[in-house]
């Protein structure tokens, strides 16, 4: 497949076809909808080159345990994984993964992870979906950071038992943006910006994590980190003008041996935190991070905010 432009529709309700592309481009633009089940859309940088992925669509993407993928498999040394854009007033993961990661065979190749853009009106995750662009190798040193993951919805968000990951497993973390006109909504989610050291070179600081809703942010049991195994916390940050509310889970932005806890901001009108929700910025050796939250009325029963530190000065809570 030479510069390929794919521009008729993909409808796959019972087989399993594959679109595969060795570091060009692939593009599917339909008038209604774009539905994948069980089917695989693929471009690999082969060279020294990375592919692109662009799918859009007038009425929705909905991809059904399926797979949507511009990693790197081998070629320039410092290139990035590719970028896969996805547009549609939906778009729907049920059980399915998106990926620009940068994944590498042999020795003293380091590949970033690539990008993630998904502009929508309605965006949702279910059932084990996954958007990575992680940084990721099977030689040494693996990688060198993770990428940028960024949802775009101008109504609402919903991830449900599923999983967002822009984290490095040599190298610092990347960022995830989430925006959405209404609702972020997270039920038994994971999103991930964790940095580690590895054997590269990098400190391995955590990214960052910020997600801005026009009205609400809900999340149940889920996990929000940007966690830093090797130096310096990341920073979150959640913006929600009508409440914030979490039940459960865990916000985390704690630091490595040497590192400082990063910064948490919640600010809204409302802010809860309940049955046993924990938001930490921890620390080794160096400073806690910082807590802040901003709000009208700010209730916490049953729940935890840390930024202690094991050697090093406690960081810092601000409360209403």
């Amino acid at each position: 497949m030479d510069h390929s432009t794919i521009t008729a529709q993909l409808d796959s309700t019972s087989g399993s076809p594959t679109i595969t592309s060795f570091g060009s481009p692939i593009t599917i633009q339909v008038s209604d909808s774009i539905r994948a089940n069980e089917s695989h859309i693929v471009t690999h940088g082969g060279g020294f080159t990375t592919g692109t992925i662009s799918l859009e669509a007038g009425q929705a993407i909905r991809l059904t345990k399926s797979t949507v993928d511009a990693g790197i498999n081998f070629g320039d040394p410092g290139q990035r994984g590719g970028s896969v854009t996805l547009t549609a007033p939906v778009v729907s993961l049920d059980g399915s993964h998106v990926g620009a990661t940068g994944a590498i065979p042999g020795r003293f190749i380091s590949a970033p992870g690539g990008s993630i853009a998904i502009q929508a009106d309605q965006v949702h995750l279910q059932n084990g979906s996954e958007l990575s662009v992680a940084g990721r190798a099977t030689g040494s040193p693996p990688t060198n950071g993770g990428g940028t993951i960024v949802i775009n919805a101008t109504d609402t968000v919903r991830i449900d038992h599923s999983r967002i990951e822009a984290s490095s497993v040599s190298g610092d973390a990347g960022n995830i943006t989430v925006t959405a006109g209404e609702v972020v909504r997270l039920n038994h989610a994971t999103v991930l910006a964790e940095g580690d050291p590895g054997t590269s070179r990098s400190p391995g600081n955590g990214g960052n994590i910020v997600i801005d809703a026009g009205k609400s942010y809900l999340s149940q049991s889920s996990v929000l980190s940007a966690h830093s195994d090797g130096e310096h916390g990341g920073n979150i940050i959640i913006e929600a003008p009508e409440r914030i509310r979490i039940d459960g889970g865990l916000i985390s932005t704690s630091a490595g041996v040497n590192g400082a806890g990063g910064n948490i901001s919640l600010i809204s009108g409302v802010v809860r935190l309940r049955d046993g929700a924990r938001v930490e910025s921890t620390a080794v050796n160096g400073p806690g991070g910082n807590i802040i939250i901003n709000a009208n009325d700010f209730r916490q029963p049953n729940s935890t905010l840390d930024v202690k530190s094991q050697f090093g000065p406690n960081g810092t809570v601000t409360l209403p």
